[in-house]
């Protein structure tokens, strides 16, 4: 009803990915329906009859879910019964008198009907979560003993690794003050040629090649200082670390869900895994 279309589609349509859905919406329907005259209708009967309208419709929109009417029949005869709107009720049509007793008495034996259906249901249900639980809760368990074998194997070459960087790091320092060390003894032996000022009237054909002998120099020297500032700042084994951590983080996050043993945390768990 409240699709507020001419043709309405099925739950089990609406169900389908929002790509699917918009295009089933944008075709004809064989369910056929004048939702002005429904809704109208609708909404000119008083509260408590809605209830009847929203139990009767949705539970036959939606069969596969007996609670639905069981539970708007609850509501209806929950509200019609209770004392104090029976004391402003009186004279009017929510009064309950004994001409009302049967379709009262049918509607709770309706309330009884469906929710047995409803209990029936979730028995089947709850076997079926309990299955699929089992079977995913044991491969979990699998997985996660591979997990902690990867683990433990991470961690020992961790050792290795932080051991390594510090070697290299060391090494690398060591280097950057020698180059550091060069530089200020080249400043002080040669300070006209640290400050150097081109003299006026210079023919530096003459001196071209020497120039550049020396820019050269000065370059690879440069690059060098780069190279190792970029080495002891970025770590090969970076990656390596950060994979170690990811997978401490996701057996830790299993270890959360596992002793849960429910259907819903076994699929975030293997979603996970």
């Amino acid at each position: 009803m409240w699709q507020l279309r001419d043709d309405f589609i099925s739950l089990e349509e609406f169900s389908k990915p929002q790509d699917t859905l918009i295009v089933l919406l944008g075709q004809p329907q064989s369910n056929r329906q004048d939702f002005e005259v429904i809704t109208n209708d609708f909404v000119e009967t008083n509260y408590l009859e809605q209830l009847i309208i929203y139990g009767d419709q949705g539970g036959a929109y939606n069969r596969y879910n007996p609670t639905i009417k069981a539970l708007y029949y609850y509501n209806y005869l929950a509200l019609i019964s209770d004392k104090n709107l029976q004391k402003i009720a009186r004279g009017s049509v929510f009064e309950i008198e004994p001409s009302k007793y049967p379709a009262l008495s049918a509607k709770n034996d309706t309330i009884i009907k469906y929710t047995k259906l409803f209990k029936d249901l979730e028995k089947v249900y709850y076997k079926q979560d309990k299955d699929y639980d089992k079977a995913h809760h044991t491969l979990s368990v699998a997985k996660d003993k591979e997990n902690v074998k990867l683990l433990t194997k991470l961690d020992k070459m961790n050792d290795k690794v932080i051991a390594t960087l510090e070697k290299d790091d060391d090494k690398i320092k060591e280097n950057l003050d020698k180059i550091n060390a060069l530089q200020k003894k080249i400043a002080a032996d040669y300070p006209q040629a640290m400050n150097y000022v081109e003299p006026k009237g210079l023919i530096k054909e003459v001196v071209q090649n020497w120039i550049d002998s020396v820019t050269l120099e000065l370059n690879t020297l440069t690059a060098m200082k780069a190279n190792m500032d970029t080495l002891r700042n970025h770590s090969k084994f970076n990656e390596i670390l950060s994979n170690v951590s990811h997978l401490d983080y996701l057996l830790r996050m299993n270890a959360n869900y596992i002793p849960f043993n429910s259907y819903s945390t076994s699929e975030i768990t293997d979603e996970i895994d």
